[in-house]
């Protein structure tokens, strides 16, 4: 190189500017397949959860005693949230493996997330 010239980058050095639209493309792919995999868990959750809403008034039917009425709104209410539990923790789990595979988190980051129910 003579010494009044300086070196151009060059042509392939360029590519490196189109990185930040691949990221967004594979960041947006990514989330709109997240989105996805929870409306189509939500969705079908809600039907499953209609269907055992719509046996309930039927099985109070069924009820002897007040007791008996008593025993089944505390199993009702006892299902209903595992149920609800159950769901929003596969929810939290497909959006933390997406967060993990956008922005490249280690496995255990939402792991260590605190929990603030007991609900088995």
């Amino acid at each position: 190189i003579e010494a009044n010239k300086v070196a151009a980058p060059g042509f392939v050095p360029m590519f490196g500017a189109l990185t930040p639209v691949a990221c967004l493309r594979a960041w947006n792919s990514a989330a709109f397949r997240t989105g996805d995999e929870i409306a189509e868990s939500w969705l079908k959750f809600v039907g499953e959860r209609l269907a055992k809403d719509a046996d309930f008034p039927r099985e109070v039917t069924n009820c002897q005693n007040a007791n008996d009425l008593m025993v089944l709104y505390s199993e009702y209410w006892q299902q209903t949230a595992k149920d609800y539990a159950a769901e929003l923790s596969k929810i939290f789990n497909v959006t933390c493996a997406a967060g993990r595979s956008i922005w490249g988190v280690g496995p255990d980051a939402c792991s260590k997330a605190p929990r603030t129910s007991s609900i088995n």
